[in-house]
C-alpha cells in the first residue's frame, strides 16, 4: 500500500503534533522512516539496519535477538493461526556495528526496543515514581514493560488505576501542554483533594517520551493486530480515522462557529471523545507486552542505539578527460597509475572487455611477478587469455545468504536444504578455481567452512572478514548483467588498444598509445565490488559490508591496498527524517575516510523534477537539497555534473543534485562531466551513458593521479579532497550547484 497525500499528511502529524513532538521523533531510537515503512504496509516485515550502541558487539546482539525470536514466535503461534498470519523468515545477519533482520511491527516493539538505551532510561524514570510517590500508586509500572498489576495493598490507588490509564491520561496531558485548556485544570486540580492532587504530580511526572511512543506505537499495534485493516484513516481503523478528525478540529479557527465545526466532524466513524480515544491507544501499545518476556528469561541490556530502515540504494546513472586536463597532466608530468589500487562498487565489472586487458608486455610482467624469473609465457596470446588489471572481484549481493544461517525460523527444512546446497556449490566453486583442487575436495571445504560459520554464528561470535572470504573473493567471475559498473570503471581505468600486439613492439610511453579509448587512469588497477544484483538494486547493509570490507584489507595488509572508492550510487536521503550525513552508511564512508581511504560518490541525479514518462508538465520544476548518501557524507568527495565538453557554456547538467545539504553544509565539492560520456559497455562493445555517476570516476581519476605523483599524499584523503576543491575551475554557476567547481588535474598536480 502506498499511502495518499492525506494519509501521509496524518501519520507526520501523529508524530510531530504537539509542543515537543518533533523532539520526542529525534530522541526515540525508531526512526521516522520505519514509522512510516509500518504504517504504508502494518502486516508486512521491513528491511531494518540496527546499529550497534558503542562498544557493544553485534555478534552479542544477534544471539540475544534470535534467542528472543524463537521465544516469541513460539509463544505467538496459537494467536497467530486464529487471525491468519503467517511470519516469514527475519534473516538475522550482522556485520561489525551493524545487524540487518527483516521483522514484523511487534517483533520490532517487543524484541528490538527493550535493547536500546531508551527503554532503560525510560524503566528508570519509572522507577523514580516508586520513591517518589510510594509503591502503592506506581507498582503496576514494576517490572516494566510487562503489564502487572500491584499487589493488594489497601490504598484507594492499589487496583483504582492501571497502566493503561495512566498512558491515557499522561497522552492527554502531553496534547494540552502550555494550552489555555492545560492552565484551566491546574487550578481545578489546586481545588481539589489531596488524592487528586497527588496523582496529577504524579501523572506529571511520567516520562512524555513514553507517552509519545504509547501514542505512536499503539496506533500502529492496533492495525497490525487488526486482519481486516485496510490503511490509515477508513472506516476499518476507528483509531487513526478518530485521531486525525481531532488533528483536523484543532486546526479550525477559533471563531469558527458551532455549526461548521459540527458539519466538519460529520462520518460514517463516530468519533471518540480524547479520553476515550486516548484510552483505546493506550490499551492497544500495552497489550503488545502483556505476557511477553519476564524480565528474568531477558534481562535487558542496551546494545542498540538505533532502528533505520534498510535502504534500497540505486545505480546513479567527447573524450571527457580532456574537459579535465587528465590528458595534459599524464603527458606533462609523466604519471604512471600502475601502483594505485581503486575500488569500483557497482554492479560488477567485464573483466573479459579490452578496456581492461594489460599488453603482452605487460602480461609477461605479471607473469614473471608471480612465477620467478623462470616463468615463460607464451610468446603468441589471444586477447581473452591476456591478464586483466581488474586485480580482484569481490561479490557482496549474497552475503545476507551467507550469513543467514543462524536462524531457521519458520523455514521448512526443505527450502532451507535447498537453499545451503546452492551456497556451498557456489563456495566450492570458487575454492576449486582458486586452489586448482577436485570438485569433491572442494565441496568438502565448503561444507566445513559453512558449518564452522553456523557455528559461529549460533555461538554468538564476531564474525572475522577472513571466514568470509572464500565466499567473498571471486576468482572466475561470470561477466555482469548490468553494465553501469563497466561503463563507470571505463572512465577512470579504459585503455582500449584495438591492436595490442603491435603496440607492445612498438613500446610507445603510456600516454602515447594509439587507442580507441582512455580513461582518466589507464594503468590503474582496479577492484570489482559487486553490490548491485542482476536487477539493478542492493540494500545500505550490503554496501555498509562492502565498504568495512575494504577498510579491513588495509587494516590487514598494513599499507594502502585500497587506495581509494568509487561510489556511483544513490540512497535517498529524507531530509525530514534522518540527520544529514549521520545514516549508517555516510557515518561508514567517514571512517573508511578516517582510515586512509579517498571516498568519492555521486551527488545524484534528483536536481530536477519531471514527470515519469518524460513528458513536460507545469509542475517540473528544479530541486535543492536533493544530495543523496552517501554524497552527504562529510568526509566523501560529492561530485555533480556538467556538460562533457562545454561546461562553461552550459554550466551544471539539469538532473545534478544540488545543494545544500539538510544540515546547511556545502555540497556537492566539485562537478566533472557527465553527459552523454563514452564508455565501455557488455560484449565488448562502448555506449553512452548519463548522470552524476559517469561524473564521480573523474573525479576519482584525478585523486588517483595525485598520489600515484605524490606518494606523500596517500592515505591523507582530506589534504587531497582540500587540494581538488582548492584547484578547481570555477565555471560561475552559484556554490550549490557547482561546488568549489570543474575538477582541474593539470592545476591540481602544478598546484603541489
Amino acid at each position: 500500500m502506498v499511502l495518499n497525500a492525506k494519509q501521509s499528511e496524518f501519520i507526520h502529524m501523529l508524530m510531530y503534533e504537539t509542543p515537543g513532538g518533533l523532539r520526542f521523533t529525534q530522541d526515540s531510537p525508531i526512526l521516522p522512516s520505519v514509522w512510516m515503512a509500518f504504517a504504508e504496509a502494518p502486516h508486512s516485515q521491513q528491511e531494518l539496519i540496527l546499529t550497534m550502541r558503542h562498544n557493544q558487539g553485534s555478534s552479542k546482539a544477534a544471539a540475544v535477538l534470535r534467542n528472543m525470536l524463537t521465544h516469541l514466535r513460539k509463544q505467538m503461534r496459537t494467536a497467530d493461526e486464529q487471525r491468519g498470519f503467517q511470519r516469514e523468515n527475519a534473516r538475522v545477519s550482522y556485520i561489525p556495528g551493524q545487524i540487518a533482520v527483516r521483522l514484523h511491527f511487534d517483533e520490532m516493539m517487543r524484541v528490538v526496543l527493550p535493547l536500546t538505551p531508551w527503554w532503560h532510561d525510560t524503566y528508570d524514570a519509572l522507577r523514580k515514581l516508586e520513591r517518589e510517590f510510594g509503591p502503592e500508586i506506581s507498582a503496576h509500572w514494576l517490572p516494566f514493560p510487562q503489564p502487572h498489576n500491584p499487589l493488594d495493598q489497601k490504598s484507594e490507588f492499589a487496583w483504582k488505576y492501571k497502566r493503561s490509564d495512566d498512558l491515557a491520561e499522561a497522552m492527554m496531558l502531553m496534547r494540552h501542554k502550555t494550552s489555555y485548556e492545560q492552565q484551566e485544570e491546574l487550578k481545578k486540580n489546586q481545588k481539589a483533594g489531596a488524592v487528586e492532587q497527588l496523582r496529577q504530580n504524579y501523572l506529571n511526572a511520567i516520562p512524555s517520551d513514553l507517552a509519545w511512543m504509547a501514542r505512536v506505537g499503539g496506533i500502529m499495534a492496533d492495525a497490525f493486530f487488526n486482519p481486516d485493516y485496510q490503511g490509515f484513516l477508513t472506516d476499518e481503523n476507528s483509531l487513526s480515522a478518530n485521531m486525525a478528525k481531532e488533528f483536523a478540529n484543532r486546526e479550525l479557527s477559533a471563531i469558527e462557529s458551532f455549526d461548521k465545526k459540527t458539519a466538519r466532524q460529520k462520518s460514517r466513524v463516530e468519533q471518540l471523545a480524547p479520553g476515550e480515544l486516548r484510552g483505546k491507544i493506550a490499551e492497544a501499545f500495552v497489550s503488545l507486552y502483556k505476557d511477553w518476556a519476564p524480565a528474568e528469561k531477558f534481562p535487558g541490556q542496551r546494545m542498540i542505539w538505533q532502528i533505520t530502515k534498510n535502504r534500497p540504494v540505486f545505480l546513479a546513472v567527447e573524450n571527457s578527460s580532456k574537459t579535465v586536463k587528465a590528458d595534459a597532466a599524464a603527458q606533462v608530468f609523466d604519471i604512471s597509475c600502475k601502483n594505485i589500487t581503486w575500488a569500483v562498487l557497482d554492479s560488477g565489472i567485464d573483466r573479459n572487455h579490452r578496456a581492461f586487458k594489460l599488453t603482452t608486455q605487460e602480461h609477461e610482467t605479471n607473469v614473471r611477478r608471480k612465477h620467478g624469473k623462470d616463468g615463460k609465457p607464451c610468446a603468441e596470446l589471444s586477447v581473452d587469455k591476456l591478464d586483466s588489471r581488474i586485480v580482484k572481484t569481490l561479490d557482496f549481493t549474497r552475503l545476507r545468504e551467507l550469513l543467514d544461517f543462524g536462524i531457521e525460523i519458520n523455514v521448512r527444512s526443505r527450502k532451507l536444504s535447498q537453499h545451503r546446497d546452492d551456497i556451498v556449490s557456489r563456495i566450492a566453486k570458487n575454492i576449486a578455481d582458486r586452489e586448482g583442487i577436485p570438485k569433491r575436495t572442494a565441496k568438502t571445504k565448503a561444507k566445513n567452512l559453512i558449518i564452522n560459520l553456523r557455528q559461529r554464528i549460533h555461538d554468538g561470535q564476531q564474525i572475522d572478514w577472513q571466514d568470509l572470504e572464500p565466499a567473498i573473493v571471486i576468482e572466475k567471475p561470470d561477466p555482469p548483467t548490468n553494465d553501469h559498473g563497466t561503463h563507470v570503471a571505463g572512465i577512470l581505468a579504459a585503455d582500449w588498444i584495438e591492436d595490442i600486439e603491435t603496440e607492445t613492439i612498438r613500446k610507445l610511453p603510456l600516454h602515447d598509445r594509439v587507442r580507441r579509448m582512455r580513461g582518466i587512469c589507464p594503468d590503474i588497477n582496479l577492484i570489482d565490488v559487486r553490490v548491485f544484483r542482476e536487477d539493478g538494486l542492493t540494500d545500505e547493509f550490503e554496501l555498509l559490508a562492502a565498504i568495512q570490507y575494504l577498510r579491513w584489507m588495509n587494516m590487514r595488509a598494513g599499507t594502502m591496498q585500497v587506495h581509494g572508492a568509487n561510489l556511483s550510487l544513490s540512497l535517498i536521503h529524507e531530509v525530514r527524517r534522518f540527520a544529514c550525513g549521520q545514516t549508517p552508511v555516510c557515518k561508514e564512508c567517514d571512517e573508511a575516510s578516517a582510515h586512509g581511504m579517498v571516498m568519492v560518490a555521486a551527488a545524484g541525479n534528483h536536481g530536477y523534477q519531471m514527470d515519469s514518462a518524460g513528458g513536460i508538465s507545469a509542475d517540473d520544476q528544479y530541486r535543492t537539497v536533493s544530495i543523496t548518501d552517501p554524497g552527504n557524507a562529510q568526509k566523501v568527495i560529492t561530485v555533480g555534473a556538467t556538460h562533457r565538453k562545454r561546461p562553461h557554456e552550459y554550466g551544471v547538467s539539469y538532473f545534478s543534485s544540488r545543494g545544500p545539504t539538510g544540515d546547511g553544509r556545502m555540497k556537492p565539492d566539485l562537478v566533472a562531466p557527465g553527459e552523454k560520456i563514452s564508455g565501455p559497455v557488455l560484449n565488448g562493445r562502448a555506449g553512452f551513458k548519463d548522470g552524476t555517476s559517469m561524473a564521480a570516476p573523474h573525479v576519482s581519476g584525478v585523486a588517483a593521479m595525485l598520489m600515484a605523483r605524490y606518494s606523500e599524499l596517500i592515505a591523507k584523503p582530506d589534504q587531497i579532497k582540500d587540494i581538488l576543491c582548492d584547484t578547481a575551475t570555477d565555471l560561475g554557476r552559484e556554490r550549490y550547484f557547482q561546488g568549489h567547481g570543474l575538477v582541474d588535474a593539470l592545476r591540481a598536480m602544478q598546484s603541489i
